[in-house]
């Protein structure tokens, strides 16, 4: 009999490969997600011209901006940007995450400004589980932005989703839409 690391041969092997195997399945889980989010769908959300507060506040290709305003040198009021009914939009989807943000016009310019993106039932409850994510702008004269990509956590289908801002040196709006991936796990 052959013993390895205080094993029998037979029972380590099999330690061995039920490991890698275990391994294996984790990265084609993975590798799964992470073609979905690169081959799915990208939904855009505006705001609502018929909110249900809480419920209902964006609408799939909505062209109506949404708008922060920064506190001066400080987080402003947060907004709500989704609902819980606004989320799924493709049937049987069970979660989200906001990826881009179109800034349209912002009150200040060039001046650095932070956008913050936070998911739970309130902002202050996103932010104290860790479900926040930040933006930094630089905002020019002629905005001329492109949608700027940014990474957020898987967000369950139906959570709300609320977006604050910051600008040096004062306070400022900042009127944006956001796109959006759905996922079926």
């Amino acid at each position: 009999m052959l013993i390895i690391n205080g094993i029998e041969s037979e029972q380590a092997i099999l330690s061995a490969l039920s490991s890698v195997s275990s391994n294996a399945d984790t990265a084609a889980e993975e590798a799964t997600e992470l073609a979905k989010h690169f081959h799915g769908n990208e939904i855009w959300f505006g705001d609502s011209t018929t909110p249900d507060p809480g419920v209902h506040e964006a609408t799939v290709g909505s062209l109506t901006t949404f708008q922060v305003d920064s506190g001066d040198n400080a987080w402003g009021t947060a907004i709500q940007i989704l609902g819980t009914s606004d989320t799924p939009v493709g049937s049987g989807m069970t979660k989200y995450d906001l990826h881009k943000i179109l800034v349209t016009t912002t009150e200040r310019t060039s001046v650095i400004s932070y956008m913050r993106i936070t998911f739970g039932t309130s902002e202050a409850q996103g932010i104290l589980d860790g479900n926040s994510t930040m933006i930094a702008l630089f905002p020019t004269a002629t905005i001329r932005m492109n949608a700027v990509p940014f990474m957020a956590k898987r967000a369950p289908a139906g959570s709300k989703a609320w977006a604050n801002a910051k600008v040096a040196g004062d306070t400022g709006t900042i009127n944006f839409i956001f796109g959006l991936h759905e996922y079926l796990v």
